[in-house]
């Protein structure tokens, strides 16, 4: 017959190596995690804000279409590593403008919007806000353009 003591040897060093394995399963996906935070923490966030312009602003265009004179107005560091960019953009009077986006190119900073909708026949200028978090404090040349029209 076999010794009960021995069987119960051999499920302790099974369940330790189980065990075992669990606690390095556990640290390899929690140090994953912790990267994938901090990964993600540091990506720079873009918030972004327009206001539609009003009947005063109106400029007859018989070409129904902008002329992309979209202007940079104020950039201020807000801290040591957010930038608040306020700008204006010449679109058509009956376009919305949807959305923000920004693209880094070396020292180039490209802040991008889309606007939705082109039927007036007039263009006026559209106050766009893009408040950028995580973002390196430098000098950026900074250009401000339409990324889609609908």
């Amino acid at each position: 017959m076999s010794n009960p003591k021995n069987k119960t040897a051999i499920v302790t060093g099974a369940s330790r190596r189980t065990i075992k394995n669990i606690v390095y399963v556990a640290v390899i996906l929690g140090t994953s995690f912790v990267l994938q935070f901090t990964v993600n923490a540091k990506k720079p966030q873009l918030y972004f804000s327009s206001v539609p312009c009003s009947s005063s602003q109106y400029m007859t265009d018989n070409t129904n279409s902008p002329t992309n004179r979209n202007i940079v107005g104020r950039k201020e560091w807000i801290n040591e590593n957010e930038l608040l960019v306020n700008g204006s953009v010449e679109e058509n009077c009956a376009a919305e403008i949807k959305d923000g986006d920004y693209e880094l190119q070396g020292d180039t900073l490209i802040l991008t919007y889309y606007a939705i909708g082109n039927k007036a026949n007039c263009v006026c200028r559209h106050n766009v806000t893009y408040r950028i978090k995580n973002l390196p404090k430098k000098e950026y040349e900074i250009y401000i353009q339409c990324a889609h029209r609908e």
